[in-house]
């Protein structure tokens, strides 16, 4: 079955961001960057959602969801968890600071 580009971008944006957010993980050397690179991430995704918050949001998510999937599997140093925690945080921080 072929895929319409049309119809779906969204997938395939999500498999190209997948790819590049464990190129991103494998070639970050140290704690301090992939925690960086983490939260950064959370950041740019709140700047995202909330310029987006009046459209639809799925895509916006699908392929946002994409990136951290990609980068938790290449993350080699660190704690995954830890990781995720961050990209959260930085998505809350950056939301927050968006609506003041």
């Amino acid at each position: 079955m072929a895929m319409n580009v049309s119809k779906d971008w969204v997938e395939i944006l999500m498999i190209v961001v997948i790819a590049l957010g464990f190129a991103v993980a494998i070639t970050s050397k140290s704690v301090a960057v992939v925690s960086a690179i983490a939260l950064l991430a959370g950041i740019f995704l709140a700047r995202v959602l909330y310029e987006t918050r009046k459209g639809p949001k799925i895509p916006v998510i699908l392929i946002s969801a994409g990136f951290v999937i990609g980068y938790l599997v290449g993350t080699i140093y660190g704690n995954r968890l830890a990781v995720l925690l961050l990209f959260v945080i930085g998505m809350l921080l950056g939301y927050a600071t968006h609506e003041k």
